[in-house]
């Protein structure tokens, strides 16, 4: 630490500019980055620096201050300094992101007046960082006194591709 203290314990991880050491001790400790001089690890971590570069292995202190990651892709340990580090064991987030649903929904009338109708729709969308699908569609289908009234369907399909977070090309289908 910048004043002197040393902690031991487990990363947990660091993002937000704040690290998060478990210690036998004080369980669950929480400490501002900028106040951290230097780390070093005796079980692997996952580092990512601010220009995106990964790494995945134990830290160890350099004799000139650096830190150091020995990695399996590259041959000379990655080093780099305690103001570079982005993430420690950042959280994992699924490449793909899926959400959707689907609605169905049935009239039945029996007496003076004989209608059925039914009626269904859904929606999957699956994102990934820099494109998003999406496929959906409907059905609508009405009878009345046994003789087909309404008998549609309709089918639709897009694809974005994010440039930046607010400007993206896109491509659409529509079948009905």
């Amino acid at each position: 630490m910048k004043n002197g203290d040393r902690l031991s314990g487990q990363i947990i991880g660091m993002k937000n500019h704040t690290l998060t050491i478990e210690t036998p001790y004080a369980g669950q400790i929480n400490i501002q980055w900028d106040q951290v001089t230097s780390i070093e690890t005796d079980s692997i971590v996952h580092v990512v620096l601010e220009d995106k570069t990964a790494g995945h292995r134990i830290v160890k202190k350099t004799e000139t201050g650096e830190l150091k990651l020995k990695t399996e892709n590259l041959m000379e340990p990655l080093r780099f300094s305690i103001s570079q580090v982005e993430f420690i064991n950042p959280p994992i987030e699924p490449s793909v992101k899926f959400k959707g649903g689907v609605n169905a929904g049935i009239d039945i009338n029996k007496g003076n007046t004989d209608t059925d109708a039914y009626y269904l729709d859904g929606e999957l969308v699956a994102r990934t960082k820099k494109n998003r699908y999406t496929v959906g569609g409907e059905v609508n289908r009405e009878e009345e006194s046994g003789e087909e009234t309404a008998d549609n369907w309709f089918l639709y399909t897009s694809y974005d591709h994010f440039l930046t977070q607010k400007w993206y090309f896109y491509t659409k289908a529509n079948f009905e």
